[in-house]
């Protein structure tokens, strides 16, 4: 999803709203603390977070709006799609997420493919190109596709979980 990527979490010192390298207050000039608000999510983190017994919890998404990255998804109001999700500083594998975002009441972003043989498939750069050309359901070309197992799966290389962006040669153009 083509916008910003924002996070909210719970941990010993409270809830956060959080973007690249800061974290919003309430203050009313955060966009994205009010659509937090307005969807009651700190209440609903909370009350999961005392149930599962978790002591932190973080969800990660990106936040899409007119105003942001040329609004290819071309929404008339902000939108915030979940992409990651952490019990505890772990992340949890893809069913978790999806069971999480529904008893949340939260949009998770757009699951494409499911797949266990991704070299056969995709066996060159080209065919993984070629996969992440598109557009989003309103005609905007989309940024391209994010690859990880379903499963999180530390790697050394990369210190941490296995993720790879695939993005649309045809989104690099700028042809909206």
């Amino acid at each position: 999803m083509d916008g910003s990527s924002h996070s909210v979490g719970i941990d010993e010192t409270g809830f956060h709203v959080t973007g690249h390298n800061y974290e919003y207050k309430d203050d009313g000039n955060s966009p994205f603390y009010e659509l937090v608000k307005s969807m009651d999510l700190q209440a609903k983190m909370e009350a999961f977070a005392a149930a599962n017994n978790l002591s932190t919890f973080t969800i990660q998404g990106e936040l899409c709006a007119p105003g942001i990255q040329k609004n290819r998804l071309k929404l008339t109001k902000p939108a915030w799609y979940v992409f990651t999700i952490r019990e505890n500083g772990k992340r949890v594998g893809l069913t978790r997420m999806l069971e999480i975002c529904e008893k949340l009441q939260l949009e998770s972003v757009p699951i494409e493919e499911i797949g266990t043989d991704l070299p056969t498939k995709y066996p060159t750069v080209e065919d993984l190109l070629e996969r992440a050309d598109g557009n989003y359901p309103k005609g905007g070309k989309k940024e391209g596709i994010v690859i990880r197992p379903t499963e999180p799966v530390y790697c050394e290389l990369i210190s941490g979980a296995l993720s790879m962006k695939v993005v649309n040669n045809k989104y690099l153009l700028k042809n909206d």
